[in-house]
């Protein structure tokens, strides 16, 4: 009996998810019920990526709305799908290929990488969050093969890497929709001016790590901008 990665049989049903697991189309519906059951079966692993995050107590905007490019939401702080993650490294990274996220942020693009088999190298600014991914991966996967978390700024830690990667895969903040910190360092905390430089800078370099007929994916959400716009 063929089975798949959470130990459930696998019946062939001629369907598009039989290849992509689900239908490659241009607008994804992440309501369907197999979108959710596929969530709900990577959480059972004990992935909490919403730990070691808390945008509210930074927050100078209210975040609580539940927005699509957002699809769970706890303590106002958005938390990445992992149904999403497992999508995008199934059509666009190289089987076992490495992975690299400058913006790695909270547990689950490392964890679902490497229970994939794939090799995830993530580089966060906030200590208690990578202690926190460390956790959870220890939890879940075997210590032999563990994601790889570095605390610093980006903008910095990029130039000490001297490896190429498969793979750039990563979800930068939202301008400052969600403050995660008080840190000057945080892209969170700037005015769009700086922003924008910092954000720039860290893809630029990212870009600069990866192998040949590579891809990169990065998943943004809107931001509305809060001055009022005159148009005549």
């Amino acid at each position: 009996m063929n089975t798949d990665l959470f130990g459930n049989e696998i019946i062939k049903d001629e369907l598009l998810r039989d290849k992509f697991i689900e239908p490659p189309f241009s607008v994804l519906d992440t309501k369907t019920g197999s979108w959710q059951n596929r969530k709900k079966q990577w959480k059972r692993l004990g992935i909490q990526s919403e730990v070691g995050r808390d945008a509210t107590s930074f927050s100078t905007q209210a975040s609580s709305k539940k927005y699509d490019y957002m699809p769970d939401v706890g303590s106002d702080t958005s938390i990445f799908d992992p149904a999403l993650t497992e999508l995008i490294y199934h059509w666009y990274a190289k089987d076992g290929g490495t992975i690299l996220d400058p913006f790695a942020g909270g547990s689950v693009r490392g964890i679902v990488a490497n229970k994939l088999g794939y090799k995830y190298t993530g580089i966060e600014l906030r200590q208690e969050q990578v202690d926190s991914n460390r956790y959870q991966a220890l939890n879940i996967l075997d210590v032999t093969n563990q994601p790889q978390w570095y605390v610093g700024d980006s903008r910095q830690q990029l130039d000490g890497f001297n490896k190429k990667f498969d793979f750039l895969f990563s979800c930068p903040p939202y301008l400052d929709l969600e403050v995660y910190s008080d840190l000057k360092e945080d892209l969170s905390t700037m005015d769009e001016s700086k922003f924008k430089v910092a954000y720039e800078e860290i893809i630029l370099k990212s870009v600069n790590l990866l192998c040949n007929n590579s891809f990169a994916v990065f998943v943004v959400g809107d931001v509305r901008c809060k001055k009022q716009v005159r148009i005549k």
